[in-house]
């Protein structure tokens, strides 16, 4: 929904990372956003959705990964009162939140991963 929002965003404070949407290509120095399931949408308040999304860092020098996920934590926890346009779709988003502290999944192939994930609260923008 809104994952190439948090994409460009994300490139935009960390750009010395190689960043996708759903998978990763590169071997090292990587920043992908997932969609993830989220909460289901309000049975009374129509439209409101729950997204779910989790940024995953990638990079074989451990101590700047940890830091990358700090930098994403301190961006985007508790942004309020967006709107964006995606694929022609206008959505308010009324708030980002972190669902937790950055997690330390562990190395790969001497490749340190980290996850933050981040639920949203939006809703599609309707002309009337």
């Amino acid at each position: 929904m809104i994952q190439s929002y948090l994409k460009d965003e994300a490139q935009k404070i960390l750009p010395e990372l190689e960043w996708s949407i759903e998978f990763y290509t590169g071997e090292d120095n990587t920043g992908t956003v997932y969609s993830e399931a989220g909460d289901p949408p309000d049975t009374y308040e129509v439209g409101y959705r729950y997204p779910q999304y989790m940024f995953m860092i990638r990079s074989s020098d451990w101590g700047n990964a940890s830091k990358y996920v700090q930098v994403l934590m301190n961006h985007f926890h508790n942004q309020q009162s967006l709107y964006v346009e995606m694929d022609s779709v206008p959505y308010r988003i009324f708030s980002i939140e972190a669902l937790g502290e950055p997690l330390r999944l562990g190395v790969k192939d001497n490749v340190m991963e980290w996850t933050l994930n981040v639920k949203v609260l939006l809703r599609e923008v309707k002309e009337k």
